[in-house]
């Protein structure tokens, strides 16, 4: 048996053949395509998400010195509360009665 080789004359056969590398040409650029946007958005994710660890260290980073300062400035308010809770009561008037008229006079 030997192969027709008249059906290489043949218009159909032609344009069956260019069909059908014409669509394994455009899969593969789809395919190809598709990956390569792929591969970037997975770039452009795993910047992101090392942009936003760095960004949650700096929170943590704020946090810790954060305490740091409350517990510091709690330290002089304690202090002064039992300065305060220390002091004496004074039952004396802090004005005789002439100055307080006086002061009631300023309007």
């Amino acid at each position: 048996m030997t192969f027709p080789w008249s059906v290489l004359f043949q218009p159909a056969v032609w344009l069956v053949a260019a069909l059908s590398l014409g669509a394994g040409w455009l899969g593969g650029h789809v395919a190809g395509s598709s990956a390569a946007r792929l591969r970037c958005d997975a770039d452009a994710l795993r910047v992101e998400v090392q942009v936003l660890g760095q960004r949650l260290a700096t929170i943590d980073t704020a946090l810790a010195a954060d305490a740091v300062r409350a517990v510091e400035l709690q330290t002089p308010d304690l202090r002064n509360q039992k300065a305060v809770n220390e002091t004496p009561p004074n039952d004396a008037a802090c004005l005789d009665r002439a100055a307080a008229g006086r002061v009631r006079t300023v309007r």
